[in-house]
């Protein structure tokens, strides 16, 4: 049986999707429209009555099974990856701030690929899909200096982030955080 695709899509923070925008080579909304029956397929078996967890900002806790975070493979490239892989000894990366981020990225500078994958991380209510986020690209974890990664995420976060840089320009990147 499949899960019915008539649900809402509602962005936690408008503004965070807006440092992706540029990334994807296709309107965000005909990729979500696209994504529709592969993320209905993700819905959990909900009591209507249910509510959103106890977090102050309304999202569920990470461990809660209302969240998605996955990457689906498109027909079509939806744009370009922000992503790659760097060599361990640091040799190609180095850590900066992204505009507008107050905690620190490991960041390398180079030309980003084409992609037909795309992130999609949110969570469930009863008829609403929730956007944390959505990027082109596959699946990472938070950040290492993300304040709500939870400890227990943090060692395969540590190695991940060892191992892979986000893409950036000579000028898309400063050595102080943004005021």
């Amino acid at each position: 049986m499949t899960q019915p695709t008539d649900f809402a899509w509602k962005w936690r923070d408008p503004s965070h999707v807006e440092a992706h925008r540029a990334e994807f080579s296709r309107p965000i909304d005909v990729v979500l429209e696209e994504l529709r029956p592969l993320i209905a397929a993700t819905r959990p078996l909900m009591d209507p009555r249910e509510t959103a967890g106890a977090a102050p900002d309304g999202a569920p806790p990470l461990d809660d099974a209302r969240w998605v975070h996955t990457d689906r493979q498109l027909a079509e490239p939806v744009g370009h990856s922000g992503l790659r892989a760097v060599p361990t000894d640091g040799s190609r990366s180095f850590w900066g701030y992204r505009p507008g981020r107050h905690i620190p990225s490991h960041l390398c500078v180079g030309e980003r690929e084409p992609t037909h994958s795309v992130c999609i991380w949110g969570w469930w209510e009863p008829d609403t899909f929730i956007i944390h986020t959505i990027y082109p690209g596959t699946v990472a974890p938070r950040e290492i200096h993300d304040p709500e990664i939870p400890l227990g995420d943090l060692p395969a976060a540590i190695e991940f982030w060892r191992r892979h840089a986000i893409i950036t320009t000579v000028d898309g990147y400063a050595t102080q955080p943004a005021s």
